[in-house]
């Protein structure tokens, strides 16, 4: 009868090599299996992603574009390569729009597993906001 002593996995990028060790109790005999399994860690790459474009900063708002929340529907394929992104400007006419599209690029494409960058720019005005819509205690401000 074969019992498991052991098993251990760890990964790097996107293989994870899984160990395990088997004892035959009547024997004393052991087998060593190791495997080495491929998978796209889809959550650590949009962490790179996210990370490498936060170091882009809005001039107007002094804070990083991930942070302010312009960067909409976020697609990573570490198997392909591919990364796509929209930039969601809060202006049509955003001064630094071509800026921001370059940097993305810049930002992004040199991540180790990124073949190709495919950023599009869109622009989503802010809705006006009329003061019955505050909350009641600022809506005499």
């Amino acid at each position: 009868m074969w019992d498991l002593i052991a098993m251990y996995g760890e990964g790097l990028w996107e293989t994870t090599v899984f160990v395990s060790i088997l004892l035959n109790s009547s024997s004393s005999s052991h087998i060593v299996i190791a495997v080495a399994v491929s998978e796209v860690a889809s959550q650590t790459a949009e962490a790179d992603v996210l990370k490498a474009l936060s170091q882009i900063i809005d001039p107007d708002f002094g804070t990083d574009i991930v942070s302010c929340g312009f960067v909409e529907d976020l697609n990573v394929s570490k198997t392909s390569g591919e990364v796509s992104f929209r930039l969601e400007l809060t202006t049509p006419a955003c001064p630094v729009k071509d800026m921001f599209e370059q940097e993305a690029h810049e930002m992004v494409t040199p991540l180790p597993w990124v073949e190709k960058v495919k950023v599009t720019m869109s622009a989503q005005p802010a809705r006006p906001i009329f003061p019955e819509q505050f909350p009641a205690g600022l809506q005499t401000i």
